[in-house]
């Protein structure tokens, strides 16, 4: 919200006290001067200057000055219109509504603009004019319903009567109000003058006095020809001179107007009242004629003020306006000084960063090929850990892994008598053999797409049939098992003993993923998991035992031998069979192991 100036002074009861006593002083004579010569029968002034200072005042001072308000409204209306309860209750209305005309844009001010800097911006210039015009309705409203209710306006007047109000407040505010911020803050002054500019300044006042007292002399409307002189002083001195100018003009012009009229003719009105209820033929003519001077002389005063407003309104946001272009010329060139001096900074460094340019290019490009070779490996190092799918779903952090396959077939491969022939060899001669049995175990599940799940020891597992699922992953494993028994027989672990392994094949559903937060591994769990193994187990070398959902997945494509009924731990007796070999392998020979 914007503060306002009066945040700024000490906030003492006593000053307090003195400021809206001082506000209430100037109040009651700025309308007891106005109403003295310049009130309508109909009790409404056409010319309010009191509600120009008292919104002056609220914007300097603040809130506190209400009192002021209120009781300099209070008692103009007592003295005018007598002690009696119907003057009270009026009085009390009619200052309610003059305390709102102030309070009301004050507070709307508060909360739209920076009151303390509000003829520096021409938007707040255009919101202050605009939220004044509200303000003033509401007191108008008041002010001649209440004069309407104790009879001293006709209700058939109540239009004529409204408008004329709203003039007089709004006449008094834009002409009073600017003038008085424009003197009662600093930072509105000219600023010390050359003798050349107070000639100029001497030159422009003499020019509206001539100009104004042509118009009072010759009794001629001239205040526009003023107006130019008044930009003038925008253009060369700020608010001010230009609000003091506009002041002296106005001025003028309604003691023009209001000369026109006659104070003298004010004086038929203050007859008794038995004079006027059974009026002579001469004072019935007296007061048609003065009837016909005040219309004439309203008419033409509201005409002024609607006019004289509206340029007003405009002239005010010149010096504004100026301010804030020149202002943004200030600030144009500072920029643009700045501007300079980077730019000077910029020349100096340029040929450095050029130098620099192509040293950083460099080790970019070799940065980027070293990370991009980096990122490389790490990715066939994940996928040599993790299938693809499960790799990529890491990646994107869920975690922890876990899918349910319905039907796979998983393999198990252990090379037998493995600890007696570790003995009989060296650790390096032994981790040789393994790597050669175990590598062309992965090739072989690369050629038939069987997922190599891992090595514990000598043993050796693997599945088929996910992580993506495949229709014939029974015979894929089959034929990968057959050829494992292949590669087996071209190894010699020690001079005159070949290779032999035991594998056992099982089918049906698992659960496969990832679990844990280190060293991450793709594994299998289930049932069928732990038959695979008791199938390899209980095989015999050189030999694929399977389990008969195996053997019933895989009969029509390949040649099995019965074995029978075994007892598997856990599970009781199972029927199990040998793979033998693939009916394509048959028809070219009878040997159980062909590659």
């Amino acid at each position: 919200m914007a503060q306002s100036w009066q945040e700024q002074r000490p906030n003492h009861r006593y000053t307090s006290f003195l400021i809206g006593l001082g506000l209430g002083i100037v109040y009651y004579l700025a309308g007891l001067v106005t109403l003295s010569f310049a009130t309508l029968p109909l009790g409404v002034t056409p010319v309010w200057p009191s509600a120009g200072f008292a919104l002056a005042a609220a914007l300097l001072f603040g809130y506190r000055v209400w009192p002021g308000v209120f009781c300099g409204a209070l008692i103009l209306h007592l003295q005018f219109h007598g002690l009696g309860q119907m003057a009270w209750l009026g009085g009390i209305s009619i200052a309610i509504g003059n305390t709102v005309a102030v309070l009301l844009p004050l507070y709307w001010l508060n909360c739209s603009v920076d009151i303390s800097t509000l003829l520096k911006k021409s938007e707040s210039v255009f919101k202050f004019i605009a939220l004044i015009i509200p303000a003033l309705m509401v007191s108008a409203t008041v002010g001649v319903l209440t004069l309407c209710a104790v009879g001293v306006v006709p209700w058939s007047a109540f239009g004529t009567s409204l408008w004329t109000w709203s003039m007089s407040n709004l006449f008094g505010i834009l002409i009073i109000t600017p003038t008085c911020l424009a003197w009662g803050n600093r930072q509105y002054a000219t600023g010390t003058l050359s003798p050349f500019r107070l000639a100029e300044f001497a030159l422009l006042v003499g020019l509206i006095i001539v100009v104004e007292g042509i118009a009072f002399q010759t009794d001629t409307e001239l205040w526009h020809v003023s107006i130019p002189l008044a930009v003038w002083a925008a253009f060369r001195f700020g608010h001010r001179v230009m609000t003091l100018l506009v002041f002296l003009i106005s001025s003028v012009e309604v003691m023009r107007i209001l000369a026109e009229f006659g104070y003298p003719s004010y004086q038929l009105l203050d007859r008794p009242l038995s004079e006027m209820i059974s009026p002579s033929p001469q004072i019935l003519e007296e007061f048609m004629h003065l009837s016909s001077r005040i219309n004439s002389v309203s008419s033409e005063l509201l005409l002024f003020q609607s006019s004289f407003v509206v340029t007003f309104a405009l002239t005010l946001v010149l010096p504004t306006a100026i301010a804030e272009r020149k202002q943004a010329e200030r600030d144009l060139l500072n920029v643009n000084d700045e501007l300079q001096h980077l730019t000077q900074q910029l020349q100096t460094t340029n040929m450095a960063l050029e130098a620099a340019k192509d040293v950083l290019e460099a080790r970019v490009e070799e940065r980027t090929r070293e990370l991009k070779l980096a990122q490389e490996n790490s990715e066939k190092l994940l996928l040599n850990v993790l299938p693809k799918p499960v790799a990529e779903r890491l990646k994107r952090h869920e975690h922890p892994i876990a899918d349910g396959f319905e039907n796979v077939t998983v393999l198990f491969a252990d090379i037998v008598n493995f600890t007696t022939i570790s003995g009989k060899i060296s650790p390096q001669e032994l981790i040789q053999i393994l790597n050669q049995l175990f590598s062309a175990f992965d090739q072989l599940s690369e050629q038939y797409q069987v997922e190599k799940i891992k090595t514990i020891g000598d043993a050796y597992m693997a599945v088929s049939g996910l992580p993506q699922p495949q229709v014939n992953h029974a015979e894929m494993m089959a034929q990968m098992a057959l050829k494992m028994l292949d590669a087996v027989q071209e190894v010699e672990i020690v001079e005159g003993y070949q290779a032999q392994v035991r594998i056992g094949l099982h089918t049906g559903p698992v659960v496969a993923g990832v679990i844990g937060t280190k060293k991450f591994i793709y594994d299998l769990w289930g049932d069928t998991v732990n038959i695979a193994s008791r199938m390899e187990s209980l095989s015999e070398p050189n030999r694929i035992q399977v389990t008969a959902i195996t053997y019933e997945q895989l009969k029509d494509r390949f040649e099995f031998e019965e074995r029978g009924l075994i007892k598997v731990k856990g599970k009781g007796e199972m029927m199990t069979y040998w793979l033998l070999r693939s009916r394509q392998m048959a028809s070219s020979t009878d040997s159980p192991i062909m590659n």
